[in-house]
């Protein structure tokens, strides 16, 4: 009985690389067809309308949602927003979709509940409420709103970013002070300020006698009450009289003190 030639697979004709090549192509292809797109997260804030009220006034709280980063739609979204009722009371809100709704009012904070917010899209919500007319001067209003979200295939929660609201009552006047108001070359002027917006990054320069202006590095920002105080050392100046001008980038306000180097 003659023996024939045994048969061989095909593997076996191949060269070493091209089946090693091969074989890591078959694994790709078989990860790839389990591999799921990764859910973008929401943005969710909390906005203040305005950060400076003055005691009776309105604040307002705009919840701002934004889904736009996201190929999948929100199903349900939950951002509740503390208060304190001895400081103010919930008067209105502006619910920009008919599913939106408030689920939960308390002493202490209020819960607004979100409706199917569609992929690449965005929704807002704003709470307003009324401060007490005897809420005392300076007083500041701050807190951290917490969220939860729902989707067909995710779901997180977590803390909204801090806010904050000072009330200052309108009859008491701004006002900015120098000490001392004058001086020998390399005293040190101690300026103070008040009336700015909580945080509010305040920068100076300073008028020289001749009607110049010299930029200053000296900065700072203003307290949550919105105060500031700022040192300035003179050393180097000439005999003359001065005028530091502090400026306010968020709420705007300018001062003014003046100082003579003697």
């Amino acid at each position: 009985m003659t023996m024939g030639t045994p048969r061989r697979s095909i593997w076996q004709w191949l060269p070493g690389r091209l089946m090693v090549v091969l074989l890591i192509g078959l694994f790709l292809a078989s990860v790839t067809d389990t591999v799921t797109a990764v859910r973008v997260s929401p943005d969710i804030s909390i906005q203040v309308v305005q950060s400076i009220v003055e005691p009776g006034g309105i604040v307002r709280y705009k919840i701002q949602v934004d889904n736009t980063p996201s190929d999948e739609a929100l199903k349900r979204l939950e951002v509740t927003v503390p208060y304190q009722s001895n400081q103010m009371t919930l008067i209105g809100r502006k619910l920009r979709s008919d599913k939106d709704w408030i689920k939960e009012v308390s002493g202490s904070k209020v819960t607004v509940q979100f409706e199917g917010i569609g992929a690449k899209s965005a929704r807002s919500a704003t709470l307003e409420f009324q401060t007490r007319p005897d809420l005392p001067d300076s007083t500041v209003i701050e807190g951290r709103g917490k969220y939860s979200w729902y989707s067909d295939n995710a779901s997180d929660s977590g803390d909204t970013n801090r806010f904050r609201v000072t009330i200052q009552n309108p009859n008491i006047l701004p006002q900015a002070t120098i000490v001392p108001p004058g001086g020998p070359a390399g005293t040190v002027f101690t300026m103070s300020a008040n009336r700015l917006a909580p945080r509010d990054y305040v920068v100076t320069w300073l008028n020289l006698p001749d009607g110049s202006v010299l930029p200053l590095s000296l900065a700072g920002y203003a307290d949550l009450a919105g105060n500031i105080q700022l040192s300035y050392n003179s050393t180097g100046l000439a005999p003359g009289n001065y005028t530091m001008v502090l400026y306010a980038s968020e709420s705007g306000r300018e001062y003014t003190v003046s100082f003579i180097i003697q």
